[in-house]
């Protein structure tokens, strides 16, 4: 999360202030990419202010960091909410991740080392267990991480800053139009694109990691989402003492 200064100098804001920021927004962001914050719910200054116990000036620079993701929105002289991205961007969504993780992981099938897979072979098994053990909202994490890693280790920045925003988008439309009783990956897709890459076949990885990501697609449908609980329970705390 980058912080625009927007006082003067003198009034900049402390170091403190700077960490305390990046811990919300980042807390705020982990709970909207893993369900614990639904699409639509709405993010009050003041009672974020209470829960976390920092200024509102502070929530407002959080608010700012995640509207500018596109994970939360907010209309004039109304409370910011979480986004809620209508049905038709699904596509669009899907679309770019298709070109983008297509490209990475044909990259990453040029130079993969053992270490690599290792570690996202690791990924994947905690993902397994995470969802046998009903954990969803880290099964939801783990998942995102492995499409992401693949993008780091292919070695491409730019792709990696776009992934992460898509990867935290399609978390939305998983939690408005996933179809309920059916995983949000598959692991034996996941298997299979490990396996493409260790084999160093380019074209094969981005065959499968296509496939992959329509398979994931047919599991969206134009459902209404249910009614959303308080901010507070959402997150697990209570008022929080603010910070001096």
């Amino acid at each position: 999360m980058n912080l625009r200064r927007t006082k003067p100098a003198d009034n900049a804001p402390s170091g403190q202030e700077i960490g305390s920021a990046v811990e919300v927004y980042a807390e705020l962001r982990a709970a909207i990419v893993d369900h614990r914050l639904p699409p639509g719910t709405k993010l009050r200054e003041q009672e974020i202010a209470a829960s976390f116990g920092v200024s509102r000036t502070i929530v407002r620079e959080v608010l700012i960091g995640l509207i500018r993701d596109r994970l939360v929105v907010q209309q004039h002289n109304r409370s910011a909410e979480v986004a809620r991205p209508d049905w038709s961007e699904a596509r669009h969504i899907f679309a770019a991740r298709e070109l983008i993780e297509g490209e990475v992981v044909r990259q990453l099938c040029e130079h993969c080392q053992p270490p690599q897979l290792a570690v996202l072979r690791e990924l994947m098994e905690q993902e397994l267990q995470a969802a046998a053990r009903g954990d969803k909202a880290e099964a939801i994490r783990l998942s995102g991480e492995f499409h992401l890693q693949i993008a780091r280790f292919a070695g491409n920045p730019v792709m990696s800053d776009l992934l992460r925003e898509l990867v935290s988008r399609s978390s939305l439309l998983f939690a408005l139009y996933h179809r309920a009783g059916e995983p949000m990956c598959v692991s034996h897709d996941h298997e299979r694109l490990l396996d493409a890459i260790a084999s160093g076949d380019g074209d094969k990885a981005r065959a499968e990691m296509t496939a992959h990501l329509g398979e994931i697609e047919t599991r969206l449908q134009p459902l209404e989402p249910g009614a959303t609980p308080t901010l507070a329970r959402l997150l697990g705390r209570s008022p929080a003492r603010r910070k001096s």
